[in-house]
């Protein structure tokens, strides 16, 4: 399709992320330099260039791993032995920031390298694992994420007069999938390098559609957001407050469409425009995705871009049954069809939308000499939804400021403990 709208319309806008703009027919030129039939490990912030080189990699038979750009130290050094690629891409600025990570492996920044490999589709691995609760490889045919794509793009029905507000990482499901759906349609991108609150209220004041998580529409109620002219706007990635959303309602004049997916089945589920004024519903299946409810309210999904399988063979035996994804997550479903999400079964924490596994920071707590047990779990907060904490047992002496540091010196912002509670006994 995006070959379709760079002939029919080369030089309207594509994409534009405040410094650089790619018409249509620009975006395709970068994509094609961008395929290849290696394995390249992606790892930048949201750029007009890294969106035409996940274009390119994603039509090609490259095996890429999209990699979240605050992933630092030992996560990052995990997951890059764990690939092994030929290819590290990346940008300017997480370039510097982890340069003796990095300068291991072939790295390659974004605009300096050109490869125009062969036909044929690859595959994608992303590693958050989040049915497993464990960091390791998810992957997934690339095919699956065009197919998505598609599907997304009909159930947001966007068409190429829309411009698209994409507020989330392109590393991540829910900006990389709203920003393909929006291409797919013809329509422009407006892609945030970095989120900021007095930015995205210019941005979204020029938006038909605005795409975020939960915290962005809280932190543009903060700053005032007032009365816009988009259709309306998407939130996903966490469970989003109902006085979150009725004070953007009402402040803007956008109604909130949710949207849920997850790493292992891409984006399954979206409320229709026409069915704005249901509240709190994770909307319907996209087309071509099936669900059906285990007896314990467990939402089981089966479609074309489920995930091929896990790293680990058993956990991918575990997860699937009869053809069916089974997601970890409670929902129920109205009359209508409407889902609701419920809770969890999963161990996932969300902060700020991010994906938290309290496995990983309790294998990094026993590291430490003075630990004997560890357990993480997330304590609710209005602002960013679930802060990461830690109950320790000791077996010698350590303070909480030096288990804080031990932990979040080794990852990424959004995995950092928040606090640690020292005690005789988990509970």
């Amino acid at each position: 399709m995006i070959d379709f709208w760079a002939r029919s319309q080369p030089d309207k806008t594509a994409v534009d992320d405040g410094v650089e703009r790619h018409s249509y027919g620009e975006l395709l030129r970068r994509s094609l330099r961008n395929r290849t039939g290696g394995r390249v490990f992606f790892i930048a912030r949201n750029s007009s260039a890294a969106l035409a080189s996940l274009v390119g990699l994603l039509s090609s038979p490259s095996t890429t791993a999209l990699v979240d750009p605050l992933t630092v130290s030992e996560d990052l050094e995990f997951q890059l032995e764990d690939f092994r690629p030929d290819i590290l891409l990346t940008d300017e600025e997480v370039y510097g920031r982890n340069a003796d990570v990095f300068k291991k492996w072939k790295a390659v920044k974004i605009g300096e390298w050109g490869s125009e490999g062969g036909g044929g589709l690859g595959e994608v691995v992303m590693y958050y694992a989040g049915v497993a609760g464990r960091t390791m490889q998810v992957v997934h045919a690339a095919e699956g994420f065009w197919r998505c794509a598609h599907s997304l793009a009909t159930a947001m029905q966007l068409t190429p007069s829309d411009v698209v507000l994409v507020t989330p990482p392109l590393t991540h499901v829910l900006g990389l999938l709203t920003a393909m759906a929006a291409l797919m349609s013809g329509a422009t991108v407006l892609l945030m390098r970095r989120f900021d609150v007095d930015a995205a209220v210019k941005l979204a004041e020029k938006s038909t559609v605005i795409v975020g998580v939960p915290t962005v529409y809280a932190e543009l109620n903060k700053a005032g957001v007032g009365r816009l002219g988009a259709r309306y706007a998407v939130s996903g990635g966490a469970y989003l407050p109902p006085d979150v959303q009725r004070r953007f309602e009402e402040a803007s004049g956008v109604p909130i469409l949710q949207i849920y997916g997850l790493t292992e089945a891409l984006v399954l589920t979206f409320q229709p425009p026409q069915l704005k004024d249901a509240k709190g519903t994770i909307g319907i299946p996209l087309p071509w995705v099936e669900v059906k409810l285990a007896e314990d309210g467990e939402l089981l999904v089966k479609s074309p871009w489920n995930m091929k399988r896990y790293g680990d063979p058993a956990e991918t035996e575990k997860v699937f049954q009869d053809g069916y994804l089974k997601t970890g997550d409670i929902v129920s479903m109205d009359e209508r069809g409407l889902l609701y999400f419920r809770g969890v079964k999963k161990r996932m924490i969300k902060y700020k939308g991010y994906p938290v596994f309290p496995r990983d920071l309790e294998l990094i707590l026993l590291k430490h000499p003075a630990v004997k047990e560890a357990l993480v779990k997330g304590e609710p907060d209005p602002e960013v939804g679930e802060l990461p904490v830690a109950y320790v047992v000791l077996r010698g002496q350590a303070s909480e400021r030096e288990l804080l540091d031990f932990v979040n010196s080794r990852v990424a912002f959004y995995k950092k403990l928040r606090k640690i509670y020292i005690v005789d006994k988990l509970p």
